[in-house]
């Protein structure tokens, strides 16, 4: 099944999603994320793989720095630090749901 949602979604202080596309079957989902400046996401481990793509801002976590156009890989089972952001940014992500 494949639905979407229009609806920004709080993820957290400063950070909020809105889904572009999901997959049931894989338990995979596409989300348009939007943090504000100074706004951080816990540290988390990957059931599965993730991508993301940044569209604008800086987003920062373990020795990884992200800005405009970058894309990054993290396997399943990756182990991540807390992700923060001076600016604010604005990226799209494929994940676990």
């Amino acid at each position: 099944m494949v639905s979407f949602s229009s609806e920004w979604i709080a993820l957290g202080p400063g950070v909020r999603f809105k889904e572009l596309h999901r997959n049931v079957a894989l338990n995979r989902w596409t989300i348009l994320v939007d943090a504000e400046p100074g706004a951080a996401f816990p540290a988390h481990e990957h059931t599965q793989d993730e991508e993301i793509f940044m569209i604008s801002g800086d987003l920062c976590f373990d020795d990884v720095e992200l800005g405009p156009g970058d894309f990054y890989f993290s396997p399943k089972g990756s182990l991540h630090a807390t992700h923060h952001t001076r600016t604010g940014c604005r990226c799209i992500i494929i994940q676990a749901m």
